[in-house]
């Protein structure tokens, strides 16, 4: 029965010291580069320069018209949605591939909007995307990237609980729903601030790209 309870961890493709480890963030960073690689590319599909001028333009004419609170709940609500399925999948067994998909997702997004303002603008897309969109996007992607660490490792222990190998008491679910409070007040705190600096220069960005 020893020998059992030692092997099945390893039916579960991970260790649980991994599972909580480097091995779960690693592989979630590679996803969310190859969501970014990926949205990059689809970007460089010939659609028309027009196209991607205007979407540029829209993004930073939306900003640059939106109220201060409007700014600051359009920066909010897309990572906060990714983290909130984070959330609710960590409570499922069987949620762990869906989770991967959401770093993916997410720098799929990042590299879409990214490769889309340097293909529009050249150099001052790039400049304007590596001072004005780019860090928001890293700092958001590092939370989102830790959320869906802690909600592989929750479907890790829900899933040895179903195999009988973890006894967990319900500390386990009340660290891991205050650890995820706190993901989400990091993100309010880094959209506030994101909201501030569009509210103030989103107009100088679009000046300076001629919008």
């Amino acid at each position: 029965m020893q020998r059992t309870k030692n092997v099945m961890p390893f039916l579960l493709g991970l260790k649980s010291s991994r599972a909580s480890g480097r091995l779960p963030i690693v592989l979630l960073m590679l996803l969310f580069c190859l969501g970014e690689l990926t949205g990059a590319v689809s970007s460089c599909v010939p659609v028309g320069n027009d196209i991607l001028r205007r979407s540029a333009e829209l993004f930073f004419r939306n900003r640059a018209g939106c109220t201060f609170i409007e700014t600051l709940v359009n920066s909010f609500s897309g990572p906060f949605l990714l983290m909130l399925a984070c959330l609710f999948l960590g409570f499922g067994a069987v949620s762990m591939p869906a989770e991967l998909l959401v770093p993916f997702f997410h720098g799929l997004g990042i590299g879409v909007m990214l490769a889309d303002m340097n293909a529009a603008y050249g150099l001052k897309g790039t400049l304007v995307s590596t001072v004005f969109i780019l860090p928001f996007a890293v700092l958001s992607a590092f939370i989102v990237l830790i959320a869906a660490r802690e909600s592989f490792s929750m479907s890790f222990l829900s899933a040895k609980r179903l195999l009988g190998l973890d006894k967990s008491d319900a500390g386990t679910v009340k660290l891991y729903l205050t650890k995820f409070l706190v993901l989400f007040a990091s993100l309010g705190v880094l959209s506030l601030a994101d909201s501030l600096v569009t509210y103030f220069f989103a107009g100088l960005w679009s000046g300076f790209l001629g919008i």
